[in-house]
């Protein structure tokens, strides 16, 4: 009995040692072949999700966009509306080259872009440069640039007297606190009394004026601090020709009164025109004195070559009288000493020829010496 269970027991054994590896070799196969599944299975996966996480963004963009064209085109048809197409042709404004051409192509293309309903990027941008508009405290806008390049019929009448030495420019003095202004512009309203057309007044005082820095002179006019003079403060009279301004308060220290004509364009985009009218008078420099100076000697010789030409016309005169009345005292001698062998008669016929040709002599040369 002990024989047979000791048998069985090695045969359980050996049996037990042959089975064992295959399972467990089977069991890391089936655990890698899971692993691959799930790798796979993360694969198939992955392209879905980026594909998903693409369209996300591309519809947020679309949207983004979308939403900028809007606006572009609400800014757009509400500065189109506040356009006066009328005054592009007022016979007061001069334009620059083609400028306005140029604007009235604009006005057109601004309108097209409104009506589009396919607007890309680069369309968009095009929209968004025409309304004007302020980027960081700069003016902004496509018109605005167009009405840089146009003047208001608009000059300011009077001696221009007062040099500024800043731009070396000459400019008209206050006249009993009065500006007068040609113009062919008509409907000219103090700022506040029209939207359309009108004038505003400008002033920089003494201080200000003082403050400027300008390195060497140039021809334009110095960006100067300035003020805006009340309304309550002058009158706007259109008078034949143009305008006349009356100044009831003028502000203290102040340099200079800058008149400013306006013509409405656009919302924020005018046709302009202004100058410089002193409220105090200013000396005439230097400079232009030297060159009266100049003027004064150069008309000088011409004086004196002149005088020196009328002084000899007359010496020449005086010569020609001298020699007539030789000539006479010649012939009386001649006569008296004839006189004695011929008639009376006959003396006094020669007497009076030879006077008479003395006569003609002395008139010929008076009138050659004018």
């Amino acid at each position: 009995m002990k024989m047979k269970n000791k048998a069985s027991l090695g045969l359980a054994i050996l049996m037990a040692l042959n089975f064992l590896p295959g399972q467990v070799n089977a069991s890391q196969e089936n655990e890698e072949l899971s692993k691959k599944e799930v790798v796979s299975e993360q694969k198939e996966e992955s392209p879905i999700l980026e594909s998903d996480e693409k369209m996300v963004n591309e519809d947020e963009g679309k949207k983004v966009f979308d939403e900028k064209v809007a606006k572009a085109k609400e800014d757009l048809k509400k500065y189109l509306d506040s356009l006066d197409e009328d005054a592009v042709d007022n016979p007061s404004i001069a334009y620059e080259g083609q400028t306005k051409e140029e604007i009235k192509k604009s006005i057109a293309r601004a309108k097209e872009l409104l009506a589009d309903e396919n607007i890309d990027q680069a369309k968009l941008e095009e929209m968004e440069k025409i309304p004007f508009k302020k980027i960081d405290g700069k003016k902004q806008g496509l018109f605005r640039d167009y009405t840089h390049k146009a003047l208001v019929n608009f000059e300011v009448v009077g001696d221009r007297n007062n040099n500024n030495p800043h731009n070396n420019k000459n400019y008209v003095g206050l006249d009993q606190n009065k500006i007068r202004i040609k113009s062919t512009l008509k409907g000219l309203k103090k700022i506040g009394e029209s939207n359309d057309k009108f004038i505003k007044l400008n002033y920089v005082t003494d201080t200000d004026y003082k403050a400027m820095k300008v390195d060497g002179v140039s021809s334009s006019t110095p960006k100067y601090k300035k003020q805006e003079l009340p309304r309550e403060d002058y009158t706007v009279k259109e008078v034949e020709g143009g305008y006349e301004i009356e100044i009831t308060k003028l502000p203290a220290d102040v340099k200079f009164i800058k008149p400013i004509v306006l013509v409405k364009l656009a919302d924020g985009t005018y046709f302009e025109n202004g100058d410089i009218v002193y409220a105090k008078a200013e000396k005439v420099p230097e400079k232009t004195e030297k060159v009266d100076k100049k003027d004064e000697e150069i008309k000088k010789p011409n004086d004196k070559k002149e005088e020196k030409s009328a002084g000899k016309k007359a010496e020449e005169g005086k010569k020609v009288e001298q020699k007539t009345k030789a000539a006479k005292k010649e012939v009386k001698a001649n006569i008296k000493t004839s006189g004695k062998n011929v008639k009376t008669g006959v003396a006094s016929s020669i007497l009076a020829i030879l006077g008479l040709g003395a006569s003609s002599t002395a008139l010929y040369a008076s009138k050659k010496r004018k």
